[in-house]
């Protein structure tokens, strides 16, 4: 596949564009979850969105065998009631439950824990991130109701009037994990469950529904701390300590395992060795010998793809100018 001089200059114009807006990469820090008891906690705070949202992460998993959750506001303790969580099926497949007021569970685009589609969903791709490797996973919901799931930046599922997630709700935020049963708990607690077994980067909310361009940028250049709903994002970037700090205005910090102190829940620090993937000719900077390199691997599986999607393409050429210059 050949690109024109003018396609090829206006997405150098595009990226240098976003570039402007202090987009940022991934450093090669993430925490690893046992898939037993590991979470991040994040005291409830009222600036956690409920009918209106935009979630996503980074995640590295295997097929799972149980349910797990990613991102979660999950059962709270008095009322019982879920707002949403993002998490897979056993098999790696993504989903996304809500429930309403009236404790009326609703999962997207399946019927919960069937393999009915809901007839008001439709899918536009694939559903299932559990290769062990690297996938970016979204979710939006407008207040009318329209709900769209995201994969790699692609949309895959579109549904519309949705249910409505409950507010009331003052669970603490979980990573790697949810809060309760389908029904009300034995003495009134919602314990954790659905732990993730894998790995997660770069967790995000929104108290606004973001659009699919932005969800993309996202996914080429990472979280913009300076966006607009932006209410979580934590990078991970600490790579040591139990303290989780959240880089949206909010200041919505959070702690490794179920307390504040080191305890057996605390998920793994994963530091890697940063090589710089996009660095192919290992001179120490990605420059112009590299995206060479890249034109010469076009629609292939080489070393230059580096979303892992099986195939160098567009998505790649973005990621490698979103890293010119001097590796770290």
């Amino acid at each position: 596949m050949k690109i024109s001089p003018v396609k090829f200059i206006a997405v150098i114009i595009a990226i240098l564009t976003t570039l402007e807006q202090s987009a940022l990469a991934q450093n090669g820090v993430s925490l690893e979850f046992d898939g037993t008891n590991d979470r991040v906690t994040v005291p409830y705070d009222e600036s956690f969105p409920t009918e209106v949202f935009s979630i996503c992460a980074w995640i590295k998993i295997s097929p799972p065998g149980h349910r797990s959750a990613i991102i979660a506001r999950g059962e709270d303790d008095d009322s019982w009631d879920l707002a949403w969580h993002l998490y897979l099926e056993p098999d790696g497949s993504l989903r996304l439950m809500v429930e309403d007021s009236s404790m009326q569970n609703f999962c997207y685009p399946y019927v919960c824990f069937s393999q009915v589609l809901q007839s008001n969903c439709s899918l536009s791709g694939k559903l299932l991130v559990a290769d062990d490797k690297w996938h970016h996973v979204a979710a939006t919901r407008t207040a009318s109701g329209d709900l769209a799931m995201y994969v790699d930046g692609q949309t895959v599922v579109n549904c519309v009037q949705t249910g409505v997630p409950s507010a009331d709700n003052f669970q603490d935020l979980t990573i790697g994990c949810t809060h309760g049963y389908i029904g009300p708990p034995p003495g009134g607690v919602e314990p954790p469950i659905w732990f993730f077994p894998g790995r997660i980067d770069d967790p995000a909310m929104w108290n606004i529904a973001i659009t699919a361009s932005q969800i993309e940028d996202v996914y080429l250049l990472g979280v913009d701390p300076k966006s607009s709903g932006l209410v979580g994002f934590w990078s991970f970037n600490e790579a040591s300590g139990q303290v989780i700090s959240d880089a949206s205005p909010q200041s919505n910090d959070g702690f490794l395992g179920a307390e504040p102190d080191a305890d057996n829940a605390d998920p793994i620090w994963i530091v890697e060795d940063v090589t710089c993937p996009w660095d192919l000719d290992g001179n120490g900077t990605v420059g112009t010998s590299d995206l060479l390199a890249l034109f010469a691997q076009w629609g292939t599986d080489g070393p230059a793809d580096f979303d892992g999607n099986g195939m160098v393409n567009t998505a790649d050429l973005l990621i490698l100018f979103a890293n010119w210059g001097p590796c770290p």
